[in-house]
């Protein structure tokens, strides 16, 4: 799919500043671009902005985490979708070029370019800066400076994987631009390693950048009970612009993100090392490791969405409102597909996510006000995880794997299912394409209604293409019809829970629907 390059020609900067959220810190305002650069503040508020903008509901507050994309990852059952919505278009048929959907994949790319747009304007201006301008002068230039970079490379990442060849598909085309500078009204398509290279390039300066902040001083604001709890304070920094900045684009936020690109690359021991750097993330000052897996009985307490975990998140205070459509009267309800086969171990905590809606239909509750709220879920209700540190075990897993270390790779995955109160030892892995179905699994479950489920299908598409074209040759065998005359235009396949894949393809332009049980 190619990108409208018209799109940044029209983006300026959002009215930034704030409502009463982690991520605003000011009064709501708006001001002229010349006016809001001319102090150390205004760089503030134009951070915050990008936050902002990339929490609302057409990007990470809905359609790039619990919404579209997640219906492009079959992560809720298709036919509880309307056959005239985008979900249902799209989760049914995958019809991209359908008017309904694409109006939906427009606004995504529209508003995510607009992002980029703000990032490049902050990293273009700050350049050069006078670092007097800046309340915490130079180490707080270069923070924002460097959390500009990240997010910069953040969300073309996103933009790749969403709609660009996975690398081990060896692609051959140019696909998207990445851009760099503002203003900007056209960049040439790059290549799938050409835009990897740039986003690793823009992460690893940005980690640069952040360092001195997020690492020397001290690790306070990173401890998981500091990080969202609003009693932190800090010696060297009392300023509310950093209240919070564990779930910024701090420098372990960095690390992780790289981590996730080196092992979408297949570049899996440097993932592996960003990873293990992000898991031995420890803050002296209070003797605690700063990303935790979450107990059980957090868990039960209403912390749905596990905060001692995540790493990066966004801030959304309209989370309840957006979302309760589609459990109540919307025509898309987003009911969980495969249930109750998601879960592979009946004491699996994770469980405790889902709450009955009618009949056997169950649906996904972080996102739903809890009957008897807590402190937990009212401290969590505005967030959007977007790298959780269950992540970096997962990284680490493959690696070990592919290493040929099966038992060390599965301990890996084991350390997350034990914190889930899944029985230890219950996983076997016979073969890499073993492996690879066990992470879709873990992903499914651990990842739900994040956003993440449907890159794991992309990344995993060699495997997934070869199962396509075992399962397209029996069926048209079965029918009479040779294989090698049938053109086919496009295809999906997506794993299930209970073992069996439903494939989705079109044969002379007819759509065709199979579900096959691998025994």
């Amino acid at each position: 799919m190619k990108i409208y390059h018209w799109i940044i020609a029209c983006c300026l900067l959002l009215p930034l500043g704030g409502c009463s959220n982690w991520l605003d810190v000011i009064p709501e305002d708006s001001v002229d671009e010349k006016d809001l650069f001319s102090t150390g503040e205004g760089y503030r508020n134009a951070l915050n902005g990008v936050y902002r903008q990339m929490s609302q509901t057409s990007m990470y507050g809905q359609q790039m985490s619990w919404g579209f994309i997640d219906v492009l990852g079959q992560l809720y059952n298709t036919q509880k979708l309307s056959n005239y919505s985008a979900y249902g278009i799209a989760g049914k048929n995958y019809a991209y070029r359908d008017e309904t959907v694409k109006s939906v994949i427009q606004v995504i790319w529209s508003n995510t370019y607009n992002s980029i747009a703000n990032c490049n304007n902050i990293v273009g201006r700050i350049t050069g800066e006078d670092p007097s301008k800046f309340r915490g002068g130079e180490a707080e230039q270069h923070m924002i400076q460097g959390e500009a970079l990240a997010l910069r490379a953040f969300l073309h990442f996103d933009l790749l994987r969403l709609w660009a060849p996975a690398p081990v598909t060896n692609p051959s085309g140019n696909y998207m631009p990445y851009f760099e500078n503002y203003p900007s009204t056209y960049e040439p398509d790059k290549s799938v390693q050409e835009i990897l290279s740039l986003v690793e390039r823009d992460l690893l300066q940005a980690k640069n950048l952040v360092a001195p902040f997020d690492t020397l001083p001290d690790k306070s604001m990173l401890v998981a009970e500091k990080r969202i709890k609003n009693n932190w304070v800090s010696s060297s920094v009392t300023d509310l612009f950093f209240l919070y900045r564990g779930f910024r684009m701090n420098y372990y936020a960095v690390i992780a993100q790289l981590a996730r690109v080196y092992n979408y690359m297949g570049e899996y021991e440097k993932a592996a090392h960003c990873a293990q750097e992000v898991l031995d993330a420890y803050a002296e000052e209070y003797a605690a490791v700063c990303f935790q897996l979450s107990k059980k009985e957090e868990v039960q307490n209403n912390d749905r969405k596990r905060y001692k975990e995540v790493i990066f998140a966004l801030s959304n205070e309209l989370n309840l409102d957006n979302y309760e459509p589609y459990y109540t009267t919307s025509s898309d309800r987003l009911v969980l597909a495969g249930y109750p086969g998601i879960f592979d171990d009946e004491a699996d905590v994770r469980k405790e996510y889902l709450t009955e809606t009618s009949g056997a239909d169950r649906i996904c509750n972080k996102y739903i006000l809890p009957t008897n709220n807590t402190l937990e879920y009212t401290q969590t209700e505005d967030l959007i995880p977007l790298i959780r540190v269950s992540e970096m075990y997962f990284i680490q897993a493959e690696y070990l794997y592919r290493k040929g270390e099966t038992q060390a790779a599965i301990e890996q995955l084991d350390q997350v299912r034990v914190a889930r109160d899944c029985t230890k030892g219950r996983l076997t892995v016979s073969s890499l394409d073993d492996f690879k179905k066990i992470l879709i699994d873990e992903a499914r479950r651990e990842f739900m209604q994040e956003g993440q489920l449907y890159y794991y299908f992309r990344f995993l598409s060699v495997r997934l293409n070869r199962l396509k074209n075992k399962l397209l040759a029996n069926y048209l065998r079965n029918r009479g019809n040779d294989l090698a005359t049938v053109r086919i235009s496009a295809f999906y396949i997506a794993m299930l829970s209970n073992n069996s894949f439903i494939c989705k393809y079109n044969i002379f332009f007819r759509k065709y629907e199979l579900s096959v049980t691998i025994l």
